[in-house]
């Protein structure tokens, strides 16, 4: 009986120790992935929530929403830089994603809710509106462009326009893939996701930014200018599983909406 015991206290000691060594790993690797892609544009507070933005340009007001497992960086590598010569541009990271942070009450190792489109899309517009933007052309690229049609469904008489980039816009038959599944679960959240940000190699990282370019090849110097592993960060795993795993139900109820 005391041999039970002591073997079930050693197990016990090192599931603590494997824990401890996981969650450090993690820990260092975002330090010093968050290092070498510091914030790159300004800060918004909207009720406690920081919103982080890149504003540039004059002109027209044009708000740039990126996808899922992005961040405004996808814009600011080429986009902005033509844009911002003729209107004001401004790239945005989502709640949750890049520098923003996710409203109270989501978030956290064991709290899998997800923030809807249209807490997303008032979140975003209660920030640029601290900018006296008005009557905006929001452009929505993949997940973002969930957000866009959010927006719009919002404040349908002050959106100027849409621009759809491969939106999230329809409900779509079947579910998906497994990870996306799992990384919105408690399991996943708390332990698959600390595993993932704590040991995947750069290789696997640069092969799966190389398989959502294909069959074109992504350009030169965006991987240096993205910064992938940014995204592997624990709270933007989180994030990115939890929304996109929630989306379906709310595109569904959307679409019956944009009629108006």
């Amino acid at each position: 009986m005391q041999l039970v015991v002591k073997t079930f206290l050693i197990l016990i000691l090192l599931s603590l120790v494997l824990v401890a060594l996981v969650q450090w790993r993690a820990s260092a690797r975002e330090a010093s992935v968050e290092a070498e892609f510091p914030a790159s544009g300004r800060f918004i507070d909207v009720d406690g929530t920081r919103i982080h933005m890149n504003v540039s340009g004059q002109g027209l007001d044009v708000i740039l929403i990126h996808g899922a497992s992005g961040s405004l960086r996808d814009f600011t590598f080429e986009l902005v830089p033509l844009l911002e010569q003729h209107y004001r541009v401004i790239a945005v990271d989502r709640p949750g994603m890049g520098r923003s942070e996710r409203p109270k009450g989501f978030g956290g190792a064991w709290n899998t809710a997800s923030e809807p489109p249209a807490l997303q899309a008032r979140l975003l517009q209660a920030a640029t509106d601290q900018l006296g933007v008005t009557r905006p052309v929001v452009v929505g690229h993949s997940y973002g462009g969930a957000i866009a049609l959010a927006w719009a469904l919002e404040r349908p008489d002050t959106t100027g326009g849409l621009v759809l980039l491969g939106a999230a816009s329809n409900p779509w038959p079947g579910q998906l893939g497994f990870l996306y599944r799992m990384n919105a679960t408690v399991f996943g959240s708390a332990v698959a996701i600390p595993l993932i940000t704590a040991f995947t190699p750069h290789a696997v990282i640069e092969d799966t930014v190389s398989e959502i370019f294909a069959p074109q090849k992504p350009p030169q110097g965006y991987m240096a200018h993205f910064g992938p592993d940014m995204t592997l960060r624990r709270s933007t795993m989180r994030a990115n599983a939890q929304q996109v795993n929630g989306l379906k139900p709310h595109i569904t109820e959307m679409a019956e909406r944009y009629h108006s």
